[in-house]
């Protein structure tokens, strides 16, 4: 018996066709994950518990043999998000794997965006005129600029609306740009507003440099995003799986390429707050910033399944819903922003670049917040007087669209 290291490890994974493909035992894998975490993590998720017979007994110690149950799997997966790896500012999109990963995970994904250039000085902050090849896709984000142009900034905006050449905003840049600065597109992840009767799910290939496991009928079923200041933005997904079994047929290592984009630390962006509907720049100085997302989705249990030991055969989403918590530094006597946003009855939105780094840029976008218990006071925040705000997305005020009615949208460009 040989041990290899524990380091050593690759996690590949597939769309599935139908739930768990129904005791189907297909090993084909396309892509492979760049993760963070330990394969271990996975591996030694691998549940298969039994069940106590508990059959009469004529001796204290006399047991008969317990009856295997059904399989389960809860496992993490953490990724960088290192944006889309390359600065596209012409032709379409193309998801790499990570990006992919998340809209299979969250929701869906759209890359209909497309870059390009401004043709001329803008009107005003919150309109952008491109050369005719752009698509800004209307709830997308698109980013302008360049980082420290003191226009756009390379910052991320959300599009209300892109009508011939003019790109109309839905929050305002630090000024209107000039002639030749570019615009960029963004893969955009989202969830769903509507019930979805068709819930994907995916299967997973956990290689080490001993054991190997394949897993199927695979989903997310919960979800940090980390955006810690000075550090690359990350997620951590939870994954639930309904079936597993040891392989040894795979290639190890593992002949599926991944894309291996280096991640920018979150700085030189922006947080913008302002009323819901409302354009007019308004940017907040945060300190720390805490994401995460409800995912409720519900497992169905069935007895149609092909596998002796799979109980799951499907799931529903019944929620998917983001909250956002940060602290901000106190202001000055008898002045409470956030204690007049907490009392009020308006709504936000929230647009958040985290990255502007060309290849690399990392934004957010929550087009209509409000904001929940408890209200902001005074607190100590690492030696200083700071206040705390939670705000939960809700149902975009546009409902034209998937991409709209989305109460989030995570941008990768």
């Amino acid at each position: 018996m040989a041990a290899n290291p524990s380091h050593l490890g690759a996690l590949n994974y597939a769309d599935e066709s139908a739930f768990g493909e129904f005791g189907e035992t297909s090993t084909t894998f396309d892509e492979r994950l760049p993760i963070i975490n330990n394969v271990n993590d996975v591996l030694s998720a691998l549940k298969h518990d039994k069940i106590p017979t508990n059959v009469t007994k004529q001796y204290v110690n006399d047991e008969a043999q317990d009856a295997l149950g059904v399989q389960d799997a809860e496992f993490p997966v953490s990724v960088w998000l290192a944006g889309h790896g390359s600065s596209t500012a012409t032709g379409a999109l193309t998801a790499n794997n990570v990006e992919t990963f998340l809209g299979r995970c969250f929701g869906t994904i759209n890359t209909t965006g497309v870059g390009g250039t401004t043709t001329a000085e803008g009107s005003d902050a919150d309109t952008v005129e491109e050369a005719g090849a752009t698509v800004a896709t209307p709830g997308a984000l698109i980013r302008v600029g360049a980082r420290g142009d003191a226009r756009g900034n390379g910052e991320f905006y959300g599009v209300t609306s892109h009508t011939g050449t003019t790109i109309q905003l839905l929050n305002g840049m630090a000024t209107k740009v000039n002639n030749d600065d570019v615009i960029y597109g963004a893969v955009m992840i989202h969830g769903y507003e509507t019930p979805n009767a068709t819930m994907p799910s995916m299967r997973f290939n956990a290689q080490s440099a001993n054991q190997r496991a394949n897993i199927w009928g695979a989903y997310c079923v919960g979800a940090d995003l980390s955006f810690e200041v000075g550090q690359p933005a990350r997620a951590d997904m939870r994954m639930k799986g309904s079936r597993w079994a040891m392989e040894s047929a795979s290639t190890w290592p593992s002949e599926t390429t991944t894309d291996t984009f280096t991640p920018a630390p979150c700085t030189g962006g922006r947080v913008f707050v302002q009323v819901a509907g409302t354009t007019t720049r308004a940017v907040r100085t945060i300190r720390n910033l805490k994401v995460s997302l409800d995912l409720q989705r519900v497992p169905l249990l069935g007895y149609d399944s092909n596998n002796a030991y799979q109980s799951i055969v499907g799931y529903r989403e019944i929620k998917n819903q983001m909250t956002v918590t940060w602290e901000e530094d106190c202001e000055a006597a008898c002045t409470d922003t956030l204690g007049g946003y907490y009392t009020g009855s308006s709504f936000y939105h929230l647009c958040f670049t985290f990255s502007a780094a060309d290849g690399s840029a990392v934004g957010l976008y929550l087009p209509k917040a409000k904001l929940v218990t408890p209200r902001p006071t005074q607190m100590d925040g690492a030696g200083l007087n700071q206040k705390s705000v939670t705000m939960v997305g809700v149902t975009g005020g546009t409902v034209t669209s998937a991409l709209t009615q989305s109460s989030w949208r995570l941008a990768s460009a």
